[in-house]
């Protein structure tokens, strides 16, 4: 009987890549609590959070074909959530600021904002090198300390700083570039 077997991950999303509405649900049930967690980082709204988390499961089953097996599922479905909390906000404008201070970066020109929406952090992300991009996430998103990271992904302290630090200037430069091109555009609408 189906409900007596235990699933491997790999079986259960070999399952949703075929449309099992069991082992979808199974996938479901096993990755719901990591995930309520993970995007309660981002709106405590319990409305907000299941459409989101719903939203963000629809494109795991959509895009079951697409895991490869090199990594966790767990983190292939956080990674699937962190674009759906990307395109909710997005489309919703709900805006949650993230600000950061460092004693070792340079502060944001003034005519810069110091705080960001959320979702333009995470919409930048994708333009800055994958491991910078993880490192800033962890630390400014997801609240963990430099030893954490550098437990978590065997790197030291120092390598995490650096990836930090790199990641804020990118993101400054990249937000800079956005506020010229936002001025360019005011300027010529209102000429």
């Amino acid at each position: 009987m189906k409900t007596n077997k235990i699933y491997t991950d790999l079986e259960l999303i070999k399952g949703c890549e075929q449309n099992d509405r069991y082992c979808q649900e199974m996938l479901y049930r096993k990755y719901f609590g990591s995930c309520i967690a993970y995007c309660k980082k981002y709106t405590t709204n319990e409305d907000e959070l299941l459409e989101i988390i719903n939203l963000g499961y629809l494109r795991v089953f959509q895009k079951a074909s697409l895991f490869r097996n090199e990594g966790s599922l767990e983190g292939w479905i956080k990674k699937i959530m962190f674009h759906s909390l990307s395109d909710y906000f997005k489309k919703k404008n709900a805006y949650k600021t993230v600000e950061w201070e460092d004693s070792y970066d340079k502060p944001l020109n003034p005519s810069v904002l110091s705080a960001l929406y959320e979702h333009d952090i995470l919409t930048l992300l994708d333009q800055i090198p994958k491991s910078t991009a993880h490192v800033f996430e962890l630390y400014i998103l997801e609240g963990l300390s430099h030893d954490d990271i550098s437990k978590k992904l065997g790197i030291s302290i120092g390598t995490s700083k650096w990836h930090l630090s790199e990641a804020k200037k990118k993101l400054r430069i990249l937000i800079e570039n956005q506020e010229n091109k936002n001025k360019h555009v005011l300027q010529y609408t209102t000429a």
